[in-house]
């Protein structure tokens, strides 16, 4: 719910308990929540060192899907640091990885990463195909947040082909989705910010507010075959 401070207090009292208990899992998994706070926290050098030592004990431990999720992490943060071909070569591992194994949950985000990896590298239009498998699995598991991250990644890609009011009207479903499952997702907050400032300045306040209000009536995979059907177009 983005309350980091509060957050960070109760991930050091549980790794202190856990490592009194010897847990070598529940560290791994104790030490990469520490990792993602240090990163909403704009701390990116210890968020990636936490990362890394969570994915080397879980390993450790066994878990190769959690330490999946963990390899994942310090792909973001390459990521978000800006280092692009860095993060694609770590994001790219980790899904051969995941499919190995069978993970389709790490297989369908990473297949999104990929997508918003080329946006932010200026290659929108070679982001659609990443972003419809990536969206397809998650419908598939059932993964409604994950859907609406989807949406908002489709808003992006829209937004980087010139396509501002259907950028609008994804940008809008995924907000009303976030609103719906009563999350707070603060790096796709901040992104969203970020793709309706650029979008904005393209559209008269009327067609904004317009585009916005048609995105909220969307459903999922309406939204989806529309931003699909109009890259395609």
């Amino acid at each position: 719910m983005g309350d980091l401070a509060d957050a960070k207090e109760a991930g050091e009292q549980a790794l202190a308990l856990h490592r009194e208990l010897g847990d070598a899992w529940r560290i791994g998994d104790i030490i990469h929540s520490l990792g993602y706070i240090a990163a909403e926290s704009g701390d990116w050098e210890t968020a990636r060192a936490l990362f890394e030592e969570s994915v080397r004990l879980l390993r450790e431990a066994g878990d190769e899907d959690y330490a999946l999720w963990s390899t994942r992490s310090v792909g973001w943060t390459y990521h978000d640091t800006g280092d692009l071909e860095r993060a694609r070569e770590i994001h790219e591992a980790n899904l051969q990885r995941a499919h190995e194994v069978g993970n389709q949950a790490v297989e369908a985000t990473t297949l999104g990463v990929l997508g918003s990896i080329l946006i932010d590298g200026g290659r929108a239009a070679e982001a659609f195909p990443y972003l419809e498998q990536g969206y397809r699995l998650h419908r598939e598991l059932g993964e409604s947040i994950e859907v609406s991250i989807d949406v908002w990644r489709f808003a992006q890609a829209l937004a980087g082909v010139g396509r501002p009011e259907e950028a609008v009207e994804l940008a809008s479903l995924s907000a009303a989705l976030r609103e719906e499952f009563g999350v707070r997702i603060p790096w796709v907050e901040r992104g969203a910010e970020k793709t309706l400032v650029d979008v904005k300045e393209q559209l008269d306040p009327a067609a904004f507010q317009q585009a916005w209000e048609r995105g909220r009536r969307l459903t999922p995979d309406a939204a989806v075959a529309m931003a699909a059907s109009t890259h395609r177009s």
